[in-house]
């Protein structure tokens, strides 16, 4: 059900120190279950909440404490009816706007109702909320914040409404967008590669910059790219290991979810 790039997790096995690696990234991904399974005493149960391949260790260390920060991000619905039986019991959520950033159909649902849960930059970003996004955009145009226009031009099923609102795009969050390349393209001519190298999209530019410099690309968000393995196979010292353990291939936008990475905001907002 959760896939992960092959060739990624050979890159994570074939590191000669495994035990050094990141275990807080490792814990996070579905696609090291495995490994995750081997060596149980290097869960970080904190972010191991977000994996959706763990739902049986989950469910059996709901005891700790530290999984419920972090748990209304897991989209496994095993998963989230944990975190409904404790609304249930009447108890509180540590983090409770993480829900919005969850496309499980209930989390939605809490979202719109309970404002606590409801934050409108993880609506923005979350693919599987574009429509109550939507909606919240006809109720209420005031809700376009940096971090909002960041957020959505992200997202991969927000592409025919940025098509329609080329002002509210923020070229820096479209650039890391799969689905937002030639819409990107379209209104710059100063391609951003580090925002670029993120893109599994934009592979072909990728190659073509590696060519001329490699320098020129961000490495560690080519390291979060599934396009890039072959790059990162040829440059292993380049390689950022935290964000190759770490990136969900499930549900990129997740990466957005726990650590929103430092942008500098798009000056140019008004595109037309």
């Amino acid at each position: 059900m959760f896939d992960y790039d092959s060739g990624a997790k050979d890159l994570v096995l074939s590191h000669e120190t495994l035990e050094t690696l990141n275990w807080e990234c490792i814990s996070q991904n579905p696609g090291l279950i495995e490994i995750l399974r081997k060596y149980p005493e290097r869960i970080v149960w904190k972010d191991f909440a977000v994996n959706p391949a763990g739902a049986d260790l989950i469910l059996s260390n709901s005891f700790r404490e530290e999984i419920w920060e972090n748990l209304p991000l897991n989209p496994n619905p095993r998963v989230f009816e944990m975190v409904i039986s404790r609304l249930e019991e009447g108890k509180v959520l540590p983090r409770p706007a993480y829900i919005s950033s969850n496309p499980h159909p209930t989390a939605l649902s809490l979202a719109w109702m309970c404002s606590e849960m409801r934050c409108t930059t993880r609506l923005a970003e979350n693919p599987g909320a574009v429509e109550m996004f939507k909606s919240f955009v006809r109720m209420d145009q005031s809700i376009f914040t940096d971090s909002v226009k960041y957020a959505m031009s992200t997202n991969p099923g927000l592409i025919d409404f940025l098509n329609e609102h080329y002002e509210l795009i923020d070229l820096d969050g479209l650039a890391v967008n799969p689905k937002g390349l030639s819409l990107y393209c379209s209104l710059t001519d100063r391609v951003n590669l580090h925002a670029l190298s993120a893109n599994p999209a934009a592979i072909d530019i990728i190659n073509r910059a590696y060519k001329s410099d490699p320098d020129s690309l961000n490495w560690a968000n080519l390291s979060s790219n599934p396009a890039g393995i072959r790059l990162l196979r040829e440059n292993p010292s380049r390689i950022d290991w935290d964000r190759l353990c770490r990136y969900n291939y499930w549900n990129p936008l997740l990466n957005y979810s726990l650590k929103r990475p430092r942008h500098t905001p798009n000056k140019r907002r008004r595109l037309s």
